[in-house]
This record gives structure tokens, sequence and C-alpha cells, in this order.
């Protein structure tokens, strides 16, 4: 796919959540404040590939941040932390360190969220699904995902099993609803 504008799932909105999910994971995990502002600036930045190429835009979203952070003065240091982070974020996810857990983990703290169903519909309408069809890609991701940290597992967890309960109990009635 090629890049589009106006997406809407991967967009400022998106990006302004997970850098907020991200500041409050870092908190809750006691990072230092130099590392949690890398990992906030990773989480606006961690989509911005979108811009260039729909799919595995991480790399070019990593060029893009790369820029921004020399032009704002940030150390080649910082940079690159702050692109490894971009890179993590890149599906399957399989962070390497704490750093990258909490930003895999913000990435997807809608799924543990009151505004998962929102998003799950926005994500669906830019991938352009059929919403039957839909509703068994969206059970199947939240069944086989899971969040790394322990404050995401504490602050998302619960909220992610209901929102799985109601995905599921949604997929049955699709299932077994009568055909006209």
């Amino acid at each position: 796919m090629k890049a589009v504008k106006g997406l809407p799932y991967h967009n400022e909105r998106h990006a302004l959540f997970v850098s907020n999910s991200a500041k409050r994971l870092c908190e809750m995990e006691k990072v230092p404040a130099h590392e949690k502002e890398l990992v906030m600036l990773a989480a606006l930045y961690h989509d911005s590939g979108y811009i260039i190429r729909y799919d595995n835009n991480e790399p070019f979203g990593a060029i893009i941040a790369h820029v921004a952070l020399r032009e704002l003065g940030y150390s080649d240091a910082d940079i690159a932390t702050v692109s490894r982070l971009i890179i993590a974020t890149s599906m399957p996810q399989r962070p390497k360190d704490r750093l990258e857990q909490i930003i895999c983990d913000a990435d997807m703290s809608a799924l543990g969220t009151q505004q998962q169903a929102y998003f799950s519909d926005a994500l669906r309408r830019e991938l352009s699904a059929d919403r039957g069809k839909w509703k068994n890609i969206d059970l199947n991701f939240m069944k086989r995902h899971h969040y790394f940290t322990n404050a995401a597992k504490g602050l998302y967890g619960p909220i992610k099993r209901n929102n799985l309960r109601k995905i599921e109990r949604l997929a049955h009635r699709t299932r077994n609803k009568p055909k006209r």
C-alpha cells in the first residue's frame, strides 16, 4: 500500500495517545527523566513513516525522527535510541529491553482502554476491512496480544480482558446469526 493522507487510525491522535501512554508507563516503571523523554519522542514519531509508506513504515519513521531530532540538537546516542525504539514497534513486536517493552505496550495501550472499540473501528476503516471479517481479525489479535511490562499488565490488562470478552460475544453472535 502507498502512503495515505488522513488515515483514520495511524494519525496525530494515535501518536499523542501513545506518547501519553508511554509517559504514564515510564512513570509507573520509574524510568529516569531523560530516558522517559526519549521514549515519548519515539512514541510521537513511531508511525510518522506512514506519510512515506504504509507497509514496513517504521524505518521511514526512524529517518524522519533522525532528521527532526538532529535539527533540535539531540545527540547521536539519543537519536539512535529513539530510532531503535521506533523500530521496536514493528509487528510482530519483539522488544529486547525495558524501554522497547514500554513503547510496545504504549503502542498497544488502546486495547486496554474504554476507547478500544473506537480505535478498532478506525483501524478497520483504514484497512477497508469488511465488518464481519474484522470481528474475527480483531478477536484473534486481542487473543494473541500480551503486554510486556508489569505497569501495562496492571493498568491495561483488566480492561483488555473485558474488551476481549465483548469482542468474543460479538463474534459469537455474528457466527450464530441465522442467514436470510
